[in-house]
């Protein structure tokens, strides 16, 4: 068990360097959505690594062959009634229309920025859009415009409704990868779901009611006070360390809150005490001061370190 799990371990991570082509990340990436052990759509679950988008770094041209302005542009193209139009709703689709129109100047309608941006991007991450701008530099007399969405021009509303037509239909779906950030929306959908029903870890869901992909920075002294773990002696007699679950000053609570707001024994150590009904909202301020942590952490300190003087012996 300990070879599979170190070499599996190694083979996954170090692939990249290993190998020019590194289907063995992708692999490990597979396997580690799998290993997550939540339930999820089966159109994820079965997922194979040449089903997801695998993201470039890069130059996909040299910056002085980059389409040029001419090509690219994000002024409303509305208003364009000369040559040949390309209507899109920005669906991602294989099939090249501009190949119907070879070497004729061709303009196509985009009602959306950001991919008419991606697209002007020589350095983008995304690999369809590196696509895009190489077809441009290879094919001068295509040109790409945004277009308003949603005003009017008929055009673009008949593609909009086809597109929709063609998604509510029985028809096979279209072949489209999976980007790494609708799967990363998937998951914090379905982790967000599980925190909020969970049984478990109510304390800290009080505290961080959303799932975020961003870090918190608790250090161990501030866990321990906000999950109510420590030395405390409510929590050392739920687990048969404490005879009671009193506190030495007299008080029949030893909380993590008493400790920090009323117990005379910690009284430097003290902050102002909410009432009741306000106690929630009070541990999410302590946990958002930056001060209010650092005195947590001092009174963790204190008891830690005086932690027999502070138990009431049998």
């Amino acid at each position: 068990m300990l070879y599979k799990t170190v070499i599996e371990r190694m083979l996954a991570y170090d692939a990249e360097v290993w190998c020019l082509d590194p289907p063995l990340h992708q692999e490990a990436r597979i396997t580690a959505i799998r290993r997550l052990n939540i339930s999820l759509p089966d159109t994820l679950t079965t997922l194979v690594p040449g089903e997801v988008v695998k993201e470039e770094t890069g130059w996909a041209a040299h910056p002085a062959e980059c389409p040029t302005e001419e090509q690219i542009s994000l002024v409303d193209g509305g208003v364009i009634t000369s040559g040949n139009r390309i209507y899109t709703d920005d669906s991602k689709t294989k099939k090249d229309h501009a190949t119907i129109f070879p070497h004729q100047p061709i303009t196509i309608l985009v009602d959306n920025q950001t991919s008419v941006q991606a697209a002007a991007n020589p350095g983008s991450r995304n690999t369809t859009a590196r696509e895009i701008c190489k077809s441009l530099i290879t094919n001068k007399h295509i040109h790409i415009s945004w277009i308003k969405a949603h005003v009017g021009y008929d055009e673009n509303e008949e593609a909009d409704r086809l597109a929709k037509e063609a998604a509510e239909s029985d028809r096979d779906p279209l072949s489209v990868k999976a980007s790494i950030s609708f799967l990363k929306s998937i998951f914090k959908k379905k982790i967000m779901e599980d925190w909020q029903d969970e049984d478990t870890g109510r304390s800290t869901f009080n505290i961080l009611s959303r799932v975020s992909t961003q870090p918190c920075y608790w250090k161990r002294e501030e866990i321990l006070f906000f999950i109510r773990h420590g030395p405390f002696p409510s929590c050392l007699k739920r687990f048969n360390l404490a005879s009671t679950t009193n506190c030495p000053c007299g008080n029949t609570n030893g909380t993590p809150l008493h400790y920090a707001t009323e117990c005379i024994l910690t009284a430097s150590f003290h902050m102002t005490k909410q009432a009741q009904k306000h106690e929630l909202i009070w541990f999410r301020n302590v946990a958002s001061n930056k001060g209010s942590r650092l005195k947590i952490q001092r009174l963790l300190h204190h008891l830690i370190d005086f932690q027999e003087l502070l138990q009431i012996n049998p």
